[in-house]
């Protein structure tokens, strides 16, 4: 097994996607995951995931609950997500960005935040202040977008 995972949630209303580079980790029912070849890749991935238009991409191909579209499930994997390539100058730039944001998420005070929902909300608020979430949504959006 790789020491870099990419595991991302099953459901819900936001994806959200991280690096997992434990090999002891266990992985539970609610997420999924993905090994990745590099620590490059692996960033590269959670940086597409976790993009808003990426959610918004998926949108029309998810189920819909009472109020708002669920469940990820493999559909991430139905868009045209392009293989990571260490040669691309947009590829190496969400790289940089993946780390310059898994730097700022681990440095942001998320203590005292019972539920997954303020934590994240907290971490995407410093994201957007700093300018970096939409630096990488885009990226996402240019390299996901039909030309």
């Amino acid at each position: 097994m790789s020491p870099n995972r990419v595991l991302y949630t099953k459901s819900g209303q936001y994806l959200a996607a991280a690096r997992l580079d434990d090999t002891s980790g266990v992985v539970d029912q609610s997420l999924y995951w993905a090994n990745a070849s590099s620590l490059d890749e692996a960033r590269y991935l959670t940086a597409i995931l976790n993009a808003p238009s990426l959610t918004e991409l998926l949108a029309p191909l998810q189920s819909r609950g009472e109020h708002n579209p669920r469940h990820f499930a493999k559909l991430v994997w139905r868009l045209p997500i392009p293989l990571f390539d260490p040669a691309n100058a947009d590829h190496q730039q969400l790289v940089e960005l993946a780390a310059q944001a898994e730097a700022l998420a681990a440095a942001t005070d998320v203590s005292g935040k019972r539920t997954f929902q303020v934590q994240r909300r907290l971490i995407c608020e410093e994201l957007e202040r700093v300018g970096i979430a939409d630096a990488i949504d885009a990226l996402v959006l240019r390299l996901l977008s039909p030309e």
